[in-house]
């Protein structure tokens, strides 16, 4: 993690994109941005990942002043594709079963 305090001379500083799935922060892609202060961020770069969906990205527009500022870009459970799967292995449990009846005498 970055730490260092804003430097004076170049009035530079740094801000925090926290990427969160289903309510869990994945700290390994956690991004840190040197910018000039005063900087307005608009948005952060989405990183998909398979099983989620992305909903909303927060506090932006930021104008970024300090280094405490985090943008979070939030993703949920691709019910969608929950539901899919499920439904898969309800398939799979009905054949089996009606497999196993046909063979019992």
């Amino acid at each position: 993690m970055l730490n260092s305090p804003v430097d004076e001379g170049t009035k530079n500083v740094v801000y925090t994109v926290l990427y969160v799935y289903d309510g869990e922060i994945d700290d390994s892609l956690t991004d840190y941005y040197v910018l000039p202060k005063g900087s307005v961020i608009n948005n952060a770069p989405l990183k998909d990942k398979e099983g989620f969906v992305y909903n909303s990205t927060t506090n932006v527009p930021l104008t970024v002043n300090d280094n405490k500022e985090v943008v979070k870009v939030i993703y949920d459970k691709d019910k969608d594709n929950e539901s899919t799967s499920d439904a898969s292995t309800e398939e799979t449990s009905s054949d089996a079963a009606s497999t196993d009846s046909g063979t019992t005498e």
